[in-house]
């Protein structure tokens, strides 16, 4: 059997874990009376011409912030170490609109015996380029992300749900990757909307751009520091790795506008913003190992 044969085999096996994986959760939640909506790797990769360019290990799973804490739980108590599922409160980091809307507006599609739910294409095309954007637009794959969400938009695609309902101030967020997406995949935005928007070079921030590129040349790759704390090498490039904060990072943390304004007071609130987070998450890590 020759490598390229065996890569194939091998990407298919993995393909139908994970479908698998994203059954057994839906299956799971649905039991006990709770209904998940998945979101990014499978609900995108559908719409990938050659879907091993977008595989996903983890089932991201969001659910009503009312029922949270017992799907938490549930997971805890009864999915842990045998599902990977990464479980998200609701959408209120990514998306102004409520959970009930977006939810409302979600759709059921088919994955092998049964239908699963994600959301209304506009709705999962926004979350996109917002998660996107709030990652630092450190991971430069996921650019395709967006140009397969555009590519892919059905014949009734709501433009206006897109782009005007979370605010004139994640509008431009939103039209701002799309055109980052345009610059480095060469999404074809001609019979949108908003072409000329995207095609216009002063979009994109000076320091947007320059943020971007030092990303992607940047051999260190962001790990969260929990995961290193066993290599004290690691986790001194980690720390320098975040400061100053990525722009980017700091500009959505903050629900700041995507302009020429400088970074620096945003970078300095951040800093604040997601320092005890990170503190208590290494400080649970660091217990946890003690404990064994």
């Amino acid at each position: 059997m020759s490598i390229g044969s065996q890569q194939e085999n091998l990407f298919q096996l993995m393909t139908k874990v994970q479908t698998e994986r994203i059954r057994r959760a839906f299956v799971f939640f649905r039991e006990h009376e709770i209904e998940p909506v998945l979101i990014k790797g499978w609900a995108i990769a559908r719409f990938y011409p050659n879907p091993r360019e977008r595989f996903s290990a983890d089932v991201d799973l969001v659910v009503n912030p009312d029922v949270f804490p017992k799907a938490l739980e549930l997971k805890n108590r009864h999915l842990s170490g045998k599902l990977p599922i990464d479980l998200h409160c609701g959408l209120g980091q990514f998306d102004s609109l409520s959970f009930e809307n977006l939810f409302e507006n979600s759709r059921l599609v088919e994955l092998n015996d049964i239908k699963v739910r994600v959301l209304r294409h506009e709705d999962h095309l926004r979350l996109l380029a917002v998660h996107w954007l709030r990652d630092g637009g450190i991971f430069k794959q996921r650019l395709w992300d967006i140009h397969y969400g555009v590519k892919s938009r059905p014949a009734d695609f709501d433009w206006d749900r897109f782009l005007e309902t979370n605010g004139e101030k994640r509008r431009k967020w939103i039209v701002a990757a799309i055109a980052v997406a345009h610059r480095y995949t060469d999404l074809n935005v001609e019979d949108t909307p908003i072409a000329e928007e995207v095609k216009n070079p002063r979009l994109i921030p000076k320091w947007m751009l320059r943020t971007l590129e030092k990303e992607w040349n940047d051999p260190v790759k962001f790990m969260p520091l929990e995961q290193v704390m066993n290599d004290r090498r690691e986790v001194w490039r980690q720390l320098k790795k975040r400061f100053p904060p990525n722009p980017l990072v700091a500009s959505l943390y903050a629900n700041a506008p995507l302009n020429n304004f400088p970074r620096l007071p945003y970078q300095i609130i951040n800093i604040f913003q997601r320092a005890m987070p990170s503190i208590n998450r290494t400080k649970s890590q660091l217990q946890s190992k003690l404990k064994k």
